[in-house]
């Protein structure tokens, strides 16, 4: 695998039985997103080892791999004792495979893979989505289902390269599921887009006219304000906290509950 400060390749080989030859399975290249260039060189390695890892999934499941590249990812990922964010879903997903480390040397197939990262394939970013491809491990935490019975609203959203997203979900009493999305078309913050898609869970609660409900977010900033537990000194944040507790009024009960995003 070779990686360079924006973009990787890697090529996938198996040896014969002697030991004496190399056969090439596959080989490809991609680009970092403009997110993954500002990673560290380690972290790029990373990024790429798990991207890697989800394309040739069907190999690596059942055979143990030799990761020959210039830095040992693995020692970086599964050596933190805390790790946080994506390196704590990076060390998830890669915990699974037998990968084991090999120094690179001068190693005739590496040309391949150095010919392969300085001409990357140009096409769509393919986005690290399936880290966790099991359905039994994608909740960790606790149930807010148990906790509450009631109408439910979980919302997210994003200020980024690839435009303004907002999202909510209502979610039943009897656990029926009522999902929307929308494009925000105008330039904002992360805390702005954050207000933006909040409001837009409670709208759609009141126009299926849920007098009690209970708003669910990762925006720390946001649930506090709401609560009148922090000051809102942004003139901008101070209209949409209003058009919320303007909302709030149109519910007989309406409680919101911050979750951490990890």
């Amino acid at each position: 695998m070779s990686v360079l400060d924006n973009s990787f390749g890697y090529l996938l080989g198996q040896h014969s039985e002697t030991g004496r030859k190399e056969q090439a399975i596959y080989y490809l290249s991609k680009k970092f997103t403009p997110c993954e260039d500002k990673y560290t060189l380690i972290e790029r390695i990373c990024c790429a080892l798990t991207w890697i890892a989800q394309k040739l999934r069907h190999y690596m499941s059942v055979y143990t791999i030799h990761l020959i590249s210039r830095l040992d990812p693995l020692k970086y990922i599964f050596q933190k004792p805390m790790p946080t964010g994506k390196l704590a879903e990076w060390k998830i997903f890669l915990n699974e495979f037998d990968i084991v480390y090999i120094t690179q040397k001068a190693i005739k197939r590496q040309a391949l893979s150095d010919h392969l990262v300085e001409n990357p394939v140009d096409g769509d970013y393919e986005p690290l989505t399936t880290y966790f491809p099991d359905e039994e491990v994608l909740f960790a935490g606790e149930d807010i289902e148990e906790l509450y019975t009631g109408w439910r609203m979980f919302f997210d959203g994003a200020a980024n390269f690839k435009g303004d997203r907002i999202g909510a979900i209502l979610i039943t009493e009897s656990g029926q599921h009522y999902p929307a999305s929308a494009k925000i078309r105008f330039p904002c913050t992360n805390n702005i887009a954050e207000y933006e898609e909040c409001i837009f869970g409670i709208i759609m609660a009141v126009d299926m006219n849920v007098k009690e409900l209970l708003v669910i977010g990762d925006s720390d900033l946001l649930i506090h304000q709401v609560q009148g537990e922090w000051s809102t000194k942004n003139v901008k944040i101070l209209l949409y906290l209003h058009c919320v507790k303007e909302l709030c009024r149109k519910f007989t009960k309406i409680e919101f509950k911050h979750v951490p995003r990890i």
